[in-house]
């Protein structure tokens, strides 16, 4: 997965979300590769993520972290979220679960759903039931 996604699109994206002075923040294409994995292998939380992180050498080298890296706090991914905002949240995910489509990383047949009742744009439509899950839940702050 790592070869055939390309992540650095992130950093583009929201860069207007964060400044130039203060603490050093965590990279915005790893955040987004940690809240990605969080779907793919359906992880109950972001605790449970950062806890199980150290001892999955696959995450870890998706990620691009080494053995001795430290891991960031569960807190990184919803302070993400809020501060990227719900709109910038879905567009970054439908442009992930694109990529994956297109590098056919994802089953050939899809399902057509909307995200919820009250979307703004009706039209807009995800290809995932899996993907719908998680813009669901991450819009929601969950």
């Amino acid at each position: 997965m790592r070869a055939a996604l390309d992540f650095s699109f992130v950093r583009r994206k929201v860069a207007h979300c964060y400044g130039y002075n203060g603490n050093e923040s965590i990279d915005p294409e790893v955040i987004l590769k940690l809240m990605f994995v969080l779907f793919l292998d359906n992880v109950k939380s972001e605790r449970e993520l950062m806890r199980m992180l150290p001892e999955r050498l696959d995450y870890l080298w998706f990620l691009g972290f080494g053995l001795d890296d430290d891991i960031p706090d569960h807190s990184v991914l919803s302070k993400a979220r809020a501060r990227w905002g719900r709109e910038i949240f879905e567009s970054l995910f439908v442009r992930t679960v694109q990529e994956c489509v297109n590098a056919g990383l994802v089953a050939s047949h899809y399902l057509t759903l909307p995200l919820t009742g009250r979307q703004k744009r009706p039209g807009r439509c995800f290809r995932s039931i899996r993907a719908i899950n998680l813009a669901t839940t991450y819009s929601r702050g969950t």
